[in-house]
């Protein structure tokens, strides 16, 4: 809102950066390496496509120079942490993390355009997207070492998606947000499944521990030493 002294310079500037933005939808993941031409090859091909960057070294990717950077908008997304269920078995007990306010994320990334199915005149493109991460924020270090790059602020969402790749002031947002900033809860085992879309994948409940071994010491249950973990951020758009 103007601020009552007859200058409305700073309307105006909201005004501009948020008309430069566009929502859109995209497909969640970038092919790394050459895609193949046609359906017959890819059913064939070993590539794979990246969900996540570290933000850390992201403009060292070869892709970084032909992509651009956005931001990916989530209700929220799951980490996954090893959990003793007694009997010196363990199983990956999933968390969903979402904002402490209830609003929306809004997570660094970056998108490119590629060439989706169809041929000849049929071809279209289609936009492509990757979620960046950080170091872990301190209060969610008990369950993973990285965690999605977060924009907290106006200020942050203007500096990551409408600044040039050589001003290096978008680099100033790939750290972890203020502690206090998310929550999280245990949730159904049933998401370990990649295809599982259920109405009940954000619902609290009771840890697998909990519910396995129902003793007030499977509430306290350490995890066990295991090799460090691969980061599997999932976001829920």
């Amino acid at each position: 809102d103007d601020d009552g002294d007859g200058d409305g310079d700073d309307d105006e500037d909201d005004a501009t950066w948020r008309d430069a933005m566009a929502i859109q939808r995209m497909t969640w993941g970038i092919y790394r390496g050459s895609r193949p031409r046609d359906e017959s090859t890819r059913a064939r091909a070993t590539y794979e496509r990246a969900y996540n960057a570290r933000g850390e070294t992201l403009k060292e990717l070869a892709l970084f120079r032909s992509a651009r950077r956005c931001a990916t908008l989530a209700n929220g997304f799951f980490e996954w942490r090893d959990e003793s269920i007694g009997g010196g078995k363990t199983i990956k007990q999933p968390y969903y993390v979402t904002r402490a306010d209830g609003e929306p994320l809004v997570i660094a990334s970056v998108c490119v355009d590629e060439i989706a199915s169809g041929s000849g005149s049929g071809k279209r493109a289609c936009e492509t997207s990757m979620c960046t991460t950080s170091t872990t924020s301190t209060a969610l270090e008990w369950l993973h070492d990285r965690m999605p790059v977060l924009l907290t602020s106006d200020e942050d969402i203007k500096r990551w998606c409408l600044t040039s790749n050589g001003d290096d002031g978008w680099e100033r947002c790939i750290k972890p947000c203020e502690d206090g900033y998310l929550v999280w809860h245990p949730v159904t085992t049933k998401v370990n499944r990649a295809d599982y879309r259920a109405s009940d994948a954000v619902k609290p409940t009771k840890r697998a521990a909990e519910q396995n071994v129902g003793s007030i010491a499977a509430l306290f249950a350490a995890a066990p030493p295991s090799k460090k973990q691969k980061h599997t951020t999932t976001p829920l758009t």
